[in-house]
């Protein structure tokens, strides 16, 4: 429990120290990764996701861009899902 803690501390505070380059013409990369394995003694579960997203700036401040989503859900009975996504996107980043 501690490791997590402080692994959730350096996490946060090295998101707050970093800082945006939002001007025209500027390219972003970022996403997700996400593992569970839930078991129990009559079951057990498994999820994946993964979702990548990418963004250009049009104008100072102002992106667009589109993630893309893949997912899947299996359990113990063989029974899977899979799912995809596809999430466009416009932002608007306020300078601080």
């Amino acid at each position: 429990m501690k490791h997590a803690l402080i692994f959730t501390f350096f996490s946060v505070s090295l998101g707050f120290s970093a800082f945006a380059q939002t001007e025209q013409s500027s390219k972003f990369i970022g996403g997700s990764f996400y593992i569970r394995t839930e078991s129990t003694s009559e079951n057990s579960n498994t999820y994946f996701s993964i979702s990548p997203h990418f963004g250009y700036f049009l104008k100072d401040q102002w992106a667009i861009g589109s993630g893309l989503g893949f997912s899947i859900y299996s359990n113990i009975d063989g029974e899977t899902s899979t799912i995809f996504s596809i999430s466009p996107f416009t932002r608007y980043y306020v300078p601080v």
